[in-house]
């Protein structure tokens, strides 16, 4: 009968099974993901809460270690380091438990003061125990009542002299990160989980980190280390984050902190400036998001952060004559037959290039077309052909609004209009007449009709909104048809 068998991920300790014989620690990864083991007849193990006197002696522990005898922790220290992070490992096991499956619960590791430990280990300067103690944070912010407490012991180590402040670069626990991004800004594994502390803290109080420098140094470390998917990812990730925060939710509230916050209002509508119309008008955020995912497309995380923000960003119609100026819309019609197997990315890629509709021009609407109809030939799935229906459909429409009505083309005198004639240049074309800028007649010399039909007669049954679109859209290229 096989026993469960106590193991403190991330270290040296062996998992073997009584049967075989076997050492299996080799399994033990980094990543510290928790497994679930089997004890017999007794089924798969349930996570639990660890003891209040469990993680008191854990971090007792820790704090002895940290110490030193009051000797500062320096960089020869090697094996006193290692001690330390193999010692956290265990709490970072904690953290995952706490943030993820107990995050309902009451916090027993901020019972045991392990924020105050954390903000401790970050104090040290030493980067492998920063990296350690930022990992747990991020999960530890998870939590509503272990944040608020990583939040406090940051406004408290803040007054804690000299050699304290000069880590910090700004107020409270925003200041504390952007002080550590800033100092070690070369560190890629820190780079990328005080990134990922962000994105989670983020939730908390969204003014003080637009207001802090957090926002900077993400931005200095994308470009720094844009080959690097990682940092990449967790980039692009917060800047997701952060759109879908609601400013104004936060007026006339208090942070988690117990700090109110002072949000930018709109003078014309006296409400906070959404964040994607901040970071569209604003910076260069927009432009490295693009960067992002123009050098990763293939990372399917970069490319949906990526796509999420555009998408949020192109909500606003305030929004979409910058993106169209800094080439969002160019991207996103690239990633359009490259995100067939990935349904969500696929659909707000769609919502996203449907907002830039009524400003494109002949040409690009044209370009358009043919990405729809390379879609169309790839897939062959009610989801996407609905999708493409529907594109198409908003093509049309859009370009019906904005036809020159019979009295507005009256009103140009003969005399300009002969002009005008005149002055014209033809462009010779074996496809279309680029001076007539005739959208259904483009549609239907490269049969995007036909292949809808086709897409209607084969699945119209089982999708009624895939044969309603269909008919939708024969019924507004019926005239250019022959």
């Amino acid at each position: 009968m096989s026993v469960l068998h106590e193991v403190v991920i991330g270290t040296d300790d062996a998992c073997r099974d009584d049967a075989s014989g076997n050492d299996v620690s080799g399994l033990l990864q980094s990543t510290l993901v928790p497994t679930i083991c089997e004890s017999g007849d007794s089924g798969p193990h349930v996570a639990e809460q660890p003891l209040l006197v469990e993680v008191e002696d854990q971090v007792k522990y820790i704090r002895e270690l940290l110490h030193n005898g009051g000797v500062p922790i320096e960089a020869k220290d090697v094996e006193l380091i290692r001690r330390i992070a193999d010692q956290l490992d265990q709490i970072y096991y904690w953290a995952v438990e706490e943030g993820g499956t107990f995050s309902r619960e009451p916090s027993v590791l901020a019972q045991c003061e392990v924020p105050n430990l954390l903000i401790a280990c970050t104090m040290t300067r030493r980067p492998r125990l920063v990296v350690s103690a930022l990992s747990i944070m991020r999960h530890l912010l998870r939590h509503e009542q272990a944040g608020s407490h990583i939040f406090a012991e940051a406004e408290k180590a803040a007054a804690g002299g000299d050699a304290v402040v000069q880590l910090y670069e700004g107020d409270g626990f925003y200041g504390l990160i952007a002080g550590v991004m800033g100092r070690y800004a070369g560190l890629l594994e820190l780079q990328t989980e005080a990134i990922a502390v962000a994105c989670e803290a983020a939730r908390f109080d969204i003014e003080s980190i637009l207001e802090s420098a957090v926002i900077s140094h993400v931005l200095s470390a994308l470009q720094r280390h844009g080959e690097n998917s990682a940092v990449q990812k967790e980039g692009v990730r917060l800047f997701s984050i952060l759109v879908d925060i609601e400013r104004a939710d936060a007026v006339g509230c208090t942070s988690v902190t117990g700090f109110s916050n002072h949000p930018v209002y709109d003078r014309n509508n006296s409400m906070p400036t959404p964040t994607a119309v901040i970071f569209s008008h604003i910076g260069v955020v927009v432009s490295f998001v693009l960067q992002a995912v123009d050098a990763h497309m293939s990372n399917v995380e970069v490319k949906r952060n990526a796509v999420h923000f555009l998408r949020r960003c192109a909500s606003y119609p305030v929004n979409i004559s910058e993106m169209l100026v800094s080439g969002a819309y160019s991207l996103l019609l690239r990633a359009l037959p490259h995100s067939l197997l990935l349904p969500d990315v696929f659909a707000e890629l769609v919502e996203t290039i449907s907002a830039f509709v009524p400003l494109l021009d002949s040409l690009q609407r044209r370009g358009l077309a043919l990405a729809i109809r390379r879609v169309l030939l790839e897939s062959a799935s009610p989801f996407h052909l609905s999708f493409c229906a529907a594109l198409i459909v908003r093509l049309l429409e859009e370009r019906k609004e904005h036809l020159p009505t019979e009295g507005a083309m009256a009103s140009t005198p003969i005399n300009e209009s002969l002009r005008l004639l005149k002055d014209t240049k033809l462009a010779y074309s074996n496809l279309i007449t680029l001076r007539d800028d005739d959208l259904s007649t483009f549609l239907a010399d490269v049969s995007l009709p036909q292949l809808l039909c086709h897409a209607g007669d084969k699945f119209g049954d089982e999708d009624e909104t895939l044969r309603q679109l269909v008919g939708r859209t024969v019924r507004l290229l019926a005239p250019s048809l022959r």
